[in-house]
């Protein structure tokens, strides 16, 4: 049979990710098969591999290094067949979240998607890699450090970057309190963020400061793991606990040594998005004589991964001492917001029978993404740092 073919015509802005051609035969009611081709323009290693990854099991449930596309030449390649219908969401990696394909523009890509009723082939053009971003200069507004390679214990080394307020560099004796923020690869810049858009943290920290609504701090943002990122950002008593350590023990003691902060715990913060809001809210629960204060955005406590869980933080409260601690939490209402409320309300329940005090948003109609964080995050930062 003779196989019909269609040539689509593409341009940036329809798709942005990445150039492709697609090739389509006549309706198969069958399994029909998807082909993906992918070619690198960038060149790799002699030991890098071409991974797909995405929604389906045989595309490998998001793990960016099960499923290796076969190369011949400079093409890489694999066949899938799937029910007729079949909505297939997929990315292309290098075998790490940290080496992720990128759009043209540099920036990280929305995931592929396309609902598979007939035998597709479709062809990427890979331009860049998320890897080759840390040869970048990163795209922060005012005064940074970046501190690669940064050493954890036990655990794979990342980038921290430290931003500084406007007066660090003329007020040289005046000391700062101090925010940590985690997916530190989020919080300032737009091409190493999650599609393309970040927390805006220097931007809007700036702004509250020549407004005068809040006193100069510094922010200190730790980039994530990205392959175990579910783990070390919960109470897993391998990943999480080495993460929670790096934290308090290394992390924090270096940055206090390197940079003029106050380092009592009345000055330190903490600040992170959903299983990152689970961390800062663990931090704090954990290390009270570390971080009195957590701003805890879309936290996922109940969640598969494993988290803190609020059986866990009742215990706690009727067998140890009051924690002193100051705590931000807000949340969306679409999609996984929507999904994430029962553990919320039941985090709120819980604190409100033991008489903590918190701050709680809700922000109707709110997505679970950086955009949506980004939005709302003045709303800790003048908690913590507004002046009276």
């Amino acid at each position: 049979m003779m196989r019909k073919r269609t040539r689509l015509s593409v341009s940036g802005w329809l798709f942005p990710a990445l150039a492709l051609i697609l090739y389509s035969s006549c309706k198969n009611d069958g399994q029909p098969t998807l082909t993906v081709e992918v070619e690198s323009r960038s060149p790799l290693k002699a030991d890098e591999r071409i991974y797909i990854t995405g929604n389906q099991d045989a595309l490998g449930m998001w793990n960016p290094a099960r499923i290796a596309l076969e190369e011949d030449g400079n093409i890489w390649s694999a066949s899938f067949s799937f029910a007729a219908g079949t909505q297939l969401e997929y990315k292309f990696t290098k075998g790490s979240w940290d080496k992720e394909a990128l759009n043209v523009d540099r920036r990280v890509p929305s995931n592929h998607t396309l609902t598979l009723d007939q035998d597709t082939i479709m062809r990427y053009v890979i331009e860049f890699w998320r890897d080759s971003l840390l040869q970048m200069e990163p795209e922060i507004t005012g005064d940074y450090r970046i501190h690669d390679a940064f050493p954890v214990k036990g655990l794979d080394a990342r980038r921290v970057i430290v931003w500084l307020p406007p007066s660090y560099g003329t007020d040289t004796t005046r000391k700062y309190p101090v925010l940590y923020m985690h997916d530190g690869q989020n919080v300032f810049d737009p091409y190493t963020s999650t599609l393309g858009y970040d927390w805006r943290v220097d931007e809007i920290a700036d702004s509250l400061i020549q407004k005068g609504e809040i006193e100069e701090f510094i922010c200190v943002a730790v980039y994530c793991d990205a392959d175990v990122r579910g783990s070390e950002y919960s109470d897993d008593p391998n990943h999480g606990e080495k993460y929670q350590d790096f934290m308090c023990c290394q992390l924090k003691p270096w940055i206090d040594s390197m940079y003029r902060t106050k380092s009592e715990v009345e000055h330190t913060a903490v600040m992170g998005a959903s299983m990152g809001g689970l961390i800062s809210f663990i931090l704090a629960w954990e290390y009270p004589e570390v971080f009195s204060k957590a701003a805890c955005m879309s936290p996922a406590f109940k969640v598969k991964e494993g988290s803190i869980g609020v059986d866990y933080v009742e215990d706690v409260m009727s067998t140890t001492e009051r924690r002193d601690i100051e705590l931000y939490i807000d949340n969306g209402t679409l999609d996984l917001e929507a999904r994430l409320q029962p553990g919320i309300d039941e985090m709120l329940k819980t604190l409100d029978a033991k008489e903590y005090k918190y701050v709680w948003y809700l922000d109707e109609g709110a997505p679970h993404n950086e955009r949506a964080w980004s939005a709302r995050v003045w709303r800790p930062l003048v908690q913590f740092f507004g002046k009276e």
